[in-house]
């Protein structure tokens, strides 16, 4: 085995363990240990806007996006695929609706979501992030799309 090959195993079991710590960070609702899992440098795509979010400024506004549409935000880690500094993660987030999103106007639904996010680490850290979820499940939770039949 060559030592490139060394690391990448290394840096694959080093990385499976911060996938399950960045989801208890966002589960705890701390800002500050959810913005210590992510680089400086972070960019990142999620599916309800079409901007990148840029560093702390960029995550913490979606902090405060998710968190005051769904106070009660619970992610679950479903799944988790890792290869060297590439990271799979598959997860469901359930909360209530409770505040706008998207120009939604709060429900009170009780929402399940399931989606993806493809995170590339770099010194440790969440360097770059591109979140999938399934919208058309969040609204049909939300009782604004008909249920599939």
């Amino acid at each position: 085995m060559d030592a490139t090959a060394g690391n990448h195993s290394s840096e694959t079991e080093t990385n499976e363990f911060l996938a399950p710590e960045f989801i208890l960070a966002w589960n705890s609702r701390e800002r500050d240990r959810i913005l210590s899992f992510y680089h400086p440098e972070y960019r990142g795509q999620e599916t309800s806007t079409p901007r990148e979010h840029w560093g702390s400024i960029g995550v913490s506004a979606l902090i405060d996006r998710f968190f005051n549409a769904f106070p009660d935000l619970n992610i679950s880690l479903n799944h988790l695929v890792c290869q060297g500094e590439r990271l799979a993660l598959f997860w469901t987030a359930t909360g209530t609706h409770r505040g706008s999103i998207m120009h939604i106007p709060p429900t009170n639904k009780r929402i399940s979501v399931s989606g993806a996010s493809y995170i590339t680490v770099r010194d440790g850290k969440v360097y770059r992030g591109k979140h999938l979820w399934d919208m058309a499940a969040m609204l049909r939770s939300m009782g604004l799309l008909p249920e599939l039949r």
